[in-house]
């Protein structure tokens, strides 16, 4: 999935963020890749992010989480 935060004017993208998901049967997620762009000087990996959605079934909860640990820019 890519979502993007697009400008009024050009309608260019002024950040965005994407994500690979692998989950198993019992929707808990295997692997996690998640990257942001225009939140920084340079595109970047969330990692906390990836590691707080990791071994867990997604849900609301798990996602809200993985949002504030990817709050951290790419720690």
């Amino acid at each position: 999935a890519y979502v993007k935060q697009p400008h009024p004017a050009s309608g260019y993208a002024l950040a965005g963020a994407a994500s690979v998901i692998e989950l198993d049967r019992g929707h808990t997620v295997r692997t996690a890749r998640v990257a942001v762009t225009g939140a920084a000087s340079l595109p970047f990996r969330a990692h906390a992010a990836e590691q707080a959605l990791e071994g867990r079934v997604l849900d609301r909860a798990a996602i809200a989480e993985a949002a504030q640990a990817g709050a951290g820019m790419g720690t």
